[in-house]
């Protein structure tokens, strides 16, 4: 997780210029909702409702 930050943040950094805040929005809840498929199947738990998190 704190990798995923990481790379999160330099993200945010690199391409959060004015006017790009809700592609930088989508980015993010896009890379929420892989994330959260692939932990679900890493720890083999049903992928139904995805818990909101927090940063």
């Amino acid at each position: 997780m704190r990798t995923t930050a990481n790379k999160l943040r330099g993200h945010y950094a690199y391409y959060g210029v004015s006017g790009n805040s809700r592609s930088i929005s989508n980015f993010a809840c896009q890379v929420e909702l892989i994330l959260f498929k692939w932990l679900a199947r890493k720890f083999h738990r049903p992928t139904g409702n995805r818990p909101l998190f927090v940063a």
